[in-house]
């Protein structure tokens, strides 16, 4: 017999430890004594209790020989890959343009596509229309005769989709007759549409936005006016602080869902603490329409090696707001791979919690992202640029090559052999493709995450909730 090594072992308080299975999924507190027992028994020692080695089989912390563990984590992950098809989350990305009017100091994008004036045409708009018709009704057809708990179940409770409007500034005004069309479909589709935009032309567009009530849109605030001033700017180096703000107050009359997000690195983490009380000051931690948030800037994206480690944002966070995560916080939640699905992972009370085989939504297959030049990726930060296509599109039709699909839809931890061997790889995904391609060449050659560090952080924030089984 043998203890796996998929143990993950953190200390709670003085007397007891919280063990993670990442292969069952199992979340166990175990007293000092009993902790004891297991580590002697990894080193060789006979546990001499039956009654615990008969538990810790059960909840698949011991086996009879290596084979069995790597049997079943062959039977589990074709059980996870086939639930992950058939929950798989459609999102289409539309980009109307690539061009932007604004310069900020972290963008990814490049000021090729920011200074890029081409738009999506009515044709290429109408061909991607089609597709997400034709995606949608072969994910149903998927999934209709799913059984949930011996009942048929409703293919829109297995799987979601929504359109995305991304760009560049999808907002600018020559794009208004494209994101009518795009609201239009997604409102006769019953369709959430969300809209990732600078927030500098809201004024302009509220006539048209509050016309439907399927809309959320998503619009960044960096901290402080003295801070956020010196990130997000205009093409002429003014802020947008006072703009942004005047967006956020129409968007909240006029009842429309607000994501408003904070992009934080080393250079703005000191100012979220003002961002804080100025959310406050203007009542906005009491509309129900406005969720903040903030959210790691990555060190890929500007190329200045000061992003922050996901467990360092978390526990920076936390010291300024102290009730992340709850209901009374102002600072809603820490939104980044790692931490959403370790909060996803000890909030499922199902029996058999999901794996996470991908590292995020880039290598769901269900992800497509709609560049004007007629170039399909499934990372945002592949727009535009003309790599690591999937596939392309035109005004007749859309071209997936199933190859290049394959790269990115099927790149789990079991195809990447360093990740199917860690400890931690059924919590982490692998790490970022895009990281892994950027810094390797290789898109499975895994990039490590700070998950190890990250879990400890939750686990000591949510200790209390934790040991007293509200989690």
């Amino acid at each position: 017999m043998h203890l796996t090594d998929r143990i993950i072992d953190i200390p709670l308080d003085e007397d007891n430890i919280l063990l993670i299975n990442s292969i069952s999924s199992a979340l166990d507190i175990v007293d000092k004594p009993t902790y004891e027992k297991i580590k002697n028994f990894k080193n060789g020692k006979p546990i001499g209790d039956m009654k615990l080695l008969g538990q810790l089989k059960q909840r698949g912390y011991i086996f009879e020989n290596d084979s069995d563990e790597d049997k079943l984590i062959n039977k589990f992950s074709k059980f996870h890959e086939q639930m992950s098809k058939f929950n798989r989350n459609l999102v289409f990305t539309i980009c109307p343009t690539m061009g932007c009017n604004l310069r900020c100091v972290y963008c990814f994008e490049g000021d090729d596509n920011l200074s890029n004036p081409k738009i999506m045409t009515e044709g290429q708009l109408h061909t991607i229309f089609d597709f997400i018709d034709k995606t949608i009704a072969e994910q149903y057809e998927l999934v209709k005769n799913m059984k949930v708990n011996g009942e048929d179940a409703d293919p829109s409770e297995i799987f979601k989709a929504q359109i995305s409007i991304f760009g560049g500034e999808p907002l600018l005004l020559k794009n208004r007759p494209l994101i009518e069309d795009i609201l239009e479909f997604g409102k006769e589709r019953s369709l959430g549409v969300s809209i990732i935009t600078n927030g500098t032309t809201i004024d302009k567009y509220i006539d048209l936005l509050k016309q439907y009530d399927n809309v959320a849109v998503q619009i960044t605030l960096d901290g402080s006016k003295s801070i956020h001033d010196t990130r997000r700017v205009g093409v002429n180096k003014t802020g947008t602080f006072d703009k942004i703000i005047e967006s956020v107050d129409i968007l909240d009359n006029a009842g429309i869902n607000v994501h408003l997000r904070t992009n934080v690195n080393e250079d703005n983490i000191e100012s979220i603490s003002e961002l804080r009380d100025f959310i406050i000051e203007k009542g906005w931690h009491n509309s129900k329409n406005i969720y903040p948030y903030v959210a790691p800037v990555m060190d890929y994206c500007d190329g200045k090696n000061n992003s922050m480690p996901e467990s360092v944002l978390y526990r920076e966070v936390l010291k300024i707001e102290p009730n992340l995560g709850k209901e009374e916080a102002v600072i809603k939640t820490v939104s980044a791979p790692n931490i959403n699905f370790i909060n996803e992972f000890f909030t499922d009370k199902k029996s058999m919690k999901p794996w996470k085989l991908g590292y995020c939504e880039a290598t769901s297959g269900g992800n497509f992202v709609f560049s004007p030049n007629g170039d399909i990726t499934t990372c945002l930060m592949l727009a535009g640029h003309c790599e690591e296509l999937i596939g392309t599109y035109d005004d007749d039709g859309v071209y997936i090559k199933e190859d290049l699909n394959s790269k990115w839809a099927d790149r789990t931890v079991t195809r990447i052999e360093r990740c199917s061997k860690c400890q931690f790889g059924f919590l982490c995904g692998g790490g970022c493709p895009v990281a892994a391609i950027d810094l390797n060449n290789d898109i499975d050659c895994p990039v490590c995450s700070d998950i190890k560090d990250t879990l400890v952080e939750f686990v000591t924030y949510n200790k209390d909730r934790i040991i007293n089984g509200e989690m």
